[in-house]
């Protein structure tokens, strides 16, 4: 039968400043893993099959951390997952608004769990996030991310460019790859503008 499971984790206590800033660094993580994030605190192999935004009026200033739609072999459910970094007395409160704006969207029986980590496993996740937050003040930090972006950037313009032109000749390849993220980006920009490969020249170092 499909029904719905919300997740709640919760750790101690702590200053408001500083949690507010696990729980945005714990988004920004899971947002590029969710589906691994879900099979962690799961415990099961679930494919991820969408990402549900659930929000409450904008008086409120709420919006869920995490609602996906995923599926296994016995069907599709919805798992919610809410980051807290402090003990709240009130989100019992607001995962059962969540469930049952989650029940409405989707119809679904919905199968509230609590899960309330130990100790040992609180401290162990947030000094993960310790060194993410460590590490993105790093510049070491910082150049990877700049050079992975420029990895990504390079391999979709050379994929648009071979669309375009067909096979780009091996010498634009290379060029290409040898650039700047900055003219990577301008090149990106002005891609509907080229009608040759030859008018490449004019941005390439």
């Amino acid at each position: 039968m499909k029904k719905a499971v919300v997740f709640i984790t919760q750790s101690k206590a702590r200053s408001e400043r500083t949690g507010n800033q696990y729980d945005t660094t714990l988004k920004e993580i899971f947002e590029d893993s969710s589906e691994a994030f879900i099979q962690f605190f799961t415990g099961q192999n679930y494919k991820l099959e969408e990402t549900m935004t659930i929000e409450f009026p904008k008086t409120e200033n709420r919006r869920a951390d995490g609602v996906f739609l995923i599926s296994s072999t016995e069907g599709e459910m919805v798992c919610h997952i809410e980051f807290q970094s402090s003990n709240d007395s009130t989100i019992p409160y607001r995962m059962l608004r969540y469930a049952l704006e989650i029940h409405q969207r989707k119809e679904l029986p919905v199968c509230l769990a609590g899960i309330v980590h130990e100790d040992s496993l609180v401290k162990k996740v947030f000094a993960e996030v310790d060194k993410m937050i460590n590490l993105q003040e790093s510049s070491t930090y910082r150049r990877i991310i700049k050079e992975g972006k420029k990895e990504a950037l390079t391999e979709i313009l050379l994929h648009q460019l071979n669309v375009k032109f067909g096979k780009l000749p091996e010498s634009y390849v290379e060029q290409i790859e040898k650039q700047d993220y900055d003219v990577l980006e301008v090149i990106a920009g002005r891609i509907f503008e080229l009608d040759k490969p030859e008018d490449l020249d004019k941005y390439l170092n």
